[in-house]
């Protein structure tokens, strides 16, 4: 719910750059959102392109806001790795350019809007927010997995990130899930990013629809449809079409694979799944039933699995719950 304040009152800003889109949320000292925007990300845009589209998404929502002040910090939850010890971007596997940028792009951000900004994963900040805001918990451990252009993972422990490497933890989407299989964005074979992100799912299903001899009318759909909505057309008819249906069985049991083996070395009390396909009706009905079958019997039903809360607004909404907790360790 937003809220009205004082044009002068504190606040937090957030930014997300995913695959697909743009978004900004402001978060009060309270973590309640004042306002939120989000902006199509154009085809072919550059990595400079993307830190323009950001500085005047956020001068946006700020004016939404009704806000005339700046905010006390920003959090940017960016589409890949990131370095921490230089607070950057490091590589985005869908976009390049972030590796070559002469001048920091965090740097870029704090001279447009005036204030310190903190760079994090993606779906580290969207775990965040899950626990503090919706489907997880600051209590004990969640995991955050996103499904949508690609497939990523974030650890929260009693709310907070996980932080334990330099570029970040918790690539679920860079888990072998196939020997020697397909081949991933990010240079690898078999990543189940590959099988389980939306343009995984529609290549697979393309590879499919071509070595069968006699297309159906979904395949030539399929086939003749922009790659980005491949997966949503081929789902949609998971009820009434076999072909839908075996991509499905595929995508649900190398998912599961994955899933039980976070569980196996993590343990999650809760395991949230946000992201567009997460919202496939279907998808923890049949998704949890197959990540406990994996688990030894002694393992079983202590692992929550859920669908996120925070919907399009849960990375930019947890930047902002990641910045005002960087500001308060300073």
């Amino acid at each position: 719910m937003e809220r009205t304040v004082s044009s002068t009152a504190p606040y937090f800003l957030g930014l997300e750059t995913g695959g697909t889109k743009a978004t900004a949320a402001v978060l009060d000292h309270e973590h309640n959102q004042l306002a939120t925007r989000e902006a199509a990300r154009p085809a072919g845009a550059t990595a400079q392109d993307t830190i323009s589209q950001l500085i005047e998404l956020g001068r946006a929502v700020q004016t939404d806001a009704g806000l005339e002040n700046p905010p006390d910090a920003i959090g940017w939850g960016f589409g890949g790795p990131v370095d921490r010890q230089q607070n950057k971007p490091a590589y985005n596997f869908h976009e390049s350019g972030w590796d070559q940028l002469e001048t920091n792009p965090a740097t870029q951000l704090e001279a447009a809007l005036h204030a310190p900004v903190y760079v994090e994963n993606d779906c580290e900040v969207a775990g965040l927010a899950e626990a503090h805001l919706g489907a997880g918990s600051t209590e004990g451990l969640t995991f955050y997995m996103t499904l949508g252009s690609g497939v990523g993972g974030g650890l929260i422990w009693n709310g907070r990130i996980l932080a334990s490497g330099p570029l970040g933890e918790g690539e679920i989407g860079h888990m072998k899930v196939v020997a020697q299989g397909a081949q991933c964005a990010c240079g690898q074979l078999g990543c189940l990013e590959a099988y389980c992100s939306g343009w995984g799912v529609g290549e697979r299903a393309i590879e499919a629809i071509n070595s069968t001899e006699q297309p159906t009318p979904l395949m030539k759909v399929i086939s003749e449809a922009e790659p980005r909505e491949r997966a949503k057309l081929l789902f949609a008819e998971c009820q009434d079409d076999l072909f839908a249906q075996d991509q499905a069985e595929v995508f649900l049991d190398h998912l599961a694979d994955a899933c039980a083996n976070v569980g196996l070395l993590l343990a999650p009390k809760n395991f949230v799944i946000g992201g567009g396909l997460s919202q496939l009706p279907w998808l923890v009905d049949k998704l949890a039933p197959r990540i406990e079958s994996r688990l030894p019997e002694l393992m079983r039903g202590h692992m929550d699995v859920k669908v996120a809360q925070l919907g399009s607004v849960s990375v930019p909404c947890g930047a902002a719950l990641y910045a005002s907790q960087r500001v308060a360790k300073r």
